[in-house]
């Protein structure tokens, strides 16, 4: 059952989702349900790789950690590109520069 559930949550997320997130989403969602797996039956997530200057981790951590940073980087050309709160781009014109427009 838990099975299914998180099916339907990983089409309904790749349904709703904007074109460029879909492969962060993916590899976030693909590392969480591997992490999951792990602890649902062996009762805890296997770290098997280990590097001198880092913790322990896994596959699944590195898909969670490169979707996370993925996810940022799509997310950050749309904040610059956003209009301000009434919806109305700043031109350069009117109040922005001192002429009470």
């Amino acid at each position: 059952m838990i099975f299914w559930a998180v099916v339907v949550a990983i089409i309904l997320f790749g349904v709703l989702l904007v074109k460029g997130e879909h492969l962060a989403w993916w590899f976030i969602l693909g590392g969480g349900a591997s992490n999951l797996v792990d602890r649902l039956f062996r009762g805890g997530v296997v770290d098997y790789i280990a590097l001198p200057v880092l913790p322990r981790f896994n596959l699944a951590d590195v898909a969670i950690a490169l979707g996370g940073v993925w996810l940022i980087f799509v997310q950050l050309p749309y904040g610059k590109a956003k209009s301000n709160i009434s919806g109305r781009t700043n031109s350069g014109g009117g109040e922005a520069n001192g002429d009470g427009g």
